[in-house]
């Protein structure tokens, strides 16, 4: 089983603010999947968003076995996908998104989940900057799978939360031969450089955190 790590350094972004990692697409090597490498450099901050169009309310999330739509827009960025492959137990893992402690210890200063649909799925952030996401839960799947929607921070919260989260969350398990495949997907992006400097902003903000995620269950697991 095979297994990359890279290492994260910050750099302004375009606009100087909201710094994050530049990123780059790592190369293909044996048989290892491909994920996103951080590198040190200036430049775009992530892989920029294609524009799409399509009917209001017609796009469905591309990881949803059974296809069913997602709040989206009906013209926007491409969604952010990013995967992680952790070598443990799919309970395990699926744990970590469900169970308010544990999503402490990788995610957010505090959580507050109700695992049924039309749940809370409340994050609190004590950082910089600091907000809470009071989502709902859309979907849920015990050990398979999880979709909830999500609330910007302040820099973005009149774009994105407005009248309502704008956009969702979902992520997804499923076994490969190196262990367990994390996918994330953050869709319903709209189209604009408000809207690409938004997305950068969250792509560098999951990747970090599917990360820390990792580097937490292996640690749990393993000590």
């Amino acid at each position: 089983m095979s297994d990359s790590t890279t290492a994260t350094s910050y750099s302004p972004n375009r606009r100087g603010r909201y710094p994050g990692p530049a990123l780059a697409p790592s190369a293909l090597r044996g048989g290892e999947r491909t994920r996103f490498a951080v590198v040190l450099q200036r430049g775009p901050e992530a892989p920029p968003g294609r524009r799409t169009r399509g009917r209001a309310g017609a796009h469905a999330n591309s990881l949803a076995a059974d296809g069913r739509p997602g709040p989206v827009n009906s013209e926007g960025l491409d969604p952010i996908l990013i995967q992680v492959t952790i070598p443990l137990p799919i309970p395990m893992i699926y744990a970590a998104f469900t169970d308010p402690a544990q999503l402490k210890g990788w995610l957010a200063d505090d959580a507050e989940v109700k695992l049924e649909v039309g749940g809370t799925y409340r994050l609190v952030f004590k950082g910089s900057p600091e907000f809470e996401s009071r989502g709902t839960i859309h979907r849920f799947s015990r050990d398979v799978d999880i979709g909830f929607s999500w609330l910007a921070p302040p820099p973005f919260a009149a774009l994105m939360n407005q009248p309502n989260a704008r956009t969702q969350v979902y992520v997804r398990l499923q076994e490969s031969p190196e262990g367990i495949d994390v996918t994330l997907e953050h869709e319903g992006w709209g189209a604009s450089d408000a809207w690409e400097e938004a997305r950068s902003w969250h792509f560098h903000f999951w990747d970090e955190r599917l990360s820390r995620l990792k580097d937490y269950l292996i640690k749990a697991a393993y000590g």
